[in-house]
């Protein structure tokens, strides 16, 4: 089917028969294969990026510093998922520890009460004033047929001794 285009080209040719038309399809085919054997090979084909000479050229060396760009942004890519990986790690362990910590916090926090405690004890038991007899003594005393009783009694102060001396025994 010959197109618009076709027929308002200027250099149009129409074909006279289908033999004819059946030669230009040939013809048409030698020349996408004249032009097939122009590209050259991808493993030969390396344009100076720097001064490209033609716009393939130029847009092909383009598609090397995107590709370039691409494999370099997968491995940052990578390194910040590594980082990320860690930091939850390390976010978890953080947590860890700090409930441990909390643990550890409570215990030493009952402790220091259970301290407080002992210490009012002790000085309560140290501030007393412990007192024990040395010596007693009851004399009579007759005056006038009537008896008198005396009693001496003579104490001493222990201090700290005695709660020391309890405890341990």
């Amino acid at each position: 089917m010959i197109g618009d285009a076709q027929l308002n080209a200027p250099n149009y040719d129409p074909p006279q028969n289908a033999s004819a038309a059946a030669g230009s399809k040939k013809d048409e085919t030698k020349a996408k294969a004249s032009r097939r054997d122009e590209i050259p090979d991808a493993a030969d084909y390396s344009p100076d990026c720097q001064h490209p000479e033609k716009h393939d050229d130029a847009d092909y060396c383009q598609q090397i510093r995107m590709a370039d760009a691409a494999e370099q942004a997968i491995v940052w890519a990578e390194v910040q998922a590594a980082f990320g990986f860690l930091t939850v790690v390390g976010l978890i362990a953080t947590i860890i520890f700090s409930a441990i910590n909390a643990k550890g916090a409570v215990g030493g926090a009952k402790a220091a009460y259970a301290s407080v405690g002992l210490a009012e004890k002790t000085a309560e038991q140290q501030l007393r004033a412990y007192v024990t007899i040395t010596d007693a003594e009851i004399r009579t005393w007759w005056n006038d047929g009537d008896p008198h009783f005396f009693a001496f009694v003579t104490f001493k102060t222990l201090g700290k001794l005695l709660p020391m001396i309890s405890e341990c025994g």
